[in-house]
């Protein structure tokens, strides 16, 4: 029996005696030596080359591809007594990593981080909206709800790292029941699933059942501030009804509500009410009169040297030890990072609260380095 082989993965193949196994380009025609061949491995092979394989290998018997789905197979045209079969859960460890990381990405918000990152510049909404109790939900996983539409193989290696971060999985599958510990429904039931989802992650194969599977009816079915995750198929998604739900190059985008553009992050700036152009929070308007607070607060009882940097604190004779000036935007004008009131979890910064306050940043025994501190010590 001859077996063909890609050239472009090292594979351990154990032919049995009397077996050949011969390499092949993935990329090109197959060489008129390989056309007696019975066994055709596939990975990464040029749509070309799979229907080269297809017409010339009359002798074929089974094709056994590497990729989880067959879809490309299948596709090539191969004789109907060919055996096709698929490398399911050879990829689980590597897609479930990676699909976490997607999540993780898309709730974390790293592309608004990595953007200010790169503009050298703190982002104030973000920490604003992690803060705020309305919409704190949506930067995290812990007690997230996570739907997986297809619950195979690699959403059974998916789920339990998502629950280990605190989310709520619910699998769907072809039948109901219960899979790996998780409750699991059907596509019947997306209808009043989806409305309760924080983030959907599609699994889905590439057949004539899913494709176009998630268009513009399941994504009116989610909530405004759901975000979708596809690890499987692009064929599974109608990329038009998305685009036109997120507000972008589609005329039904001009057409449609504020509550469908919210659903793409970019078409509404973070800190901004729902259906408005940038006007800011009452929230963000309070933060920003605290800080103009705090300056002017500084800037009257702080003595010189006092928003320095450490090394520059210390020469103008500022307070030592535990107590040291906070730096960046902000925190400089008006904050002390004081390691009395830090545990291991969290940090306090005190404002300055007015003359006689508490939070006064000065101990007993700094009190007489400065005896002009309108602090009064209680």
């Amino acid at each position: 029996m001859k077996i063909l082989v890609p050239d472009t993965i090292d594979l351990d193949v154990r032919p049995s005696p009397g077996d050949e196994v011969v390499a092949y380009d993935p990329g090109a025609p197959l060489p008129d030596g390989a056309l007696d061949a019975d066994v055709l491995v596939a990975w990464s092979n040029s749509g070309d080359n799979l229907a080269d394989a297809a017409r010339r290998l009359e002798r074929l018997r089974w094709v056994q591809t590497l990729a989880a789905g067959p879809d490309a197979v299948l596709a090539a045209g191969f004789a109907p007594g060919v055996t096709i079969t698929s490398g399911r859960s050879l990829h689980d460890g590597p897609v479930a990593e990676h699909a976490l990381a997607l999540v993780l990405a898309v709730v974390r918000h790293l592309d608004e981080l990595g953007a200010a990152q790169r503009e050298h510049r703190w982002d104030v909404r973000h920490a604003a909206a992690q803060a705020d109790p309305v919409t704190a939900r949506r930067y995290t996983l812990d007690g997230a709800h996570v739907v997986v539409w297809g619950f195979g193989s690699i959403a059974a290696r998916l789920a339990p790292l998502l629950t280990a971060l605190g989310a709520r999985v619910t699998g769907v599958a072809s039948s109901r029941g219960e899979r790996h510990g998780y409750p699991v429904v059907t596509d019947d039931d997306l209808a009043g699933l989806l409305p309760t989802a924080d983030v959907l992650v599609s699994l889905l194969p590439a057949t004539d059942a899913t494709r176009h599977a998630f268009d513009a009816r399941r994504i009116d079915q989610l909530p405004a501030h759901a975000v979708l995750v596809n690890v499987g198929r692009g064929a599974t998604v109608d990329e038009d009804a998305l685009v036109a739900a997120c507000g972008t190059g589609a005329s039904a985008a001009r057409r449609s509500t504020s509550r469908r553009r919210s659903r793409c992050r970019r078409a509404r700036p973070c800190g901004t009410r729902r259906g408005s152009s940038s006007r800011p929070t009452w929230r963000a308007t309070a933060r920003r009169a605290r800080r103009r607070s705090c300056r002017r607060t500084w800037r009257t009882c702080a003595p010189a040297g006092r928003c320095a940097t450490s090394s520059s604190a210390d020469e103008a004779g500022g307070p030592s030890g535990h107590q040291r000036p906070l730096r960046g935007r902000g925190w400089q004008r008006g904050h002390v990072y004081d390691e009395r009131f830090m545990n291991s979890s969290r940090r306090t910064a005190v404002p300055h609260r007015g003359h006689g306050s508490p939070s006064c940043p000065y101990t007993a025994s700094e009190r007489e380095k400065y005896p002009d501190c309108p602090f009064t010590l209680t």
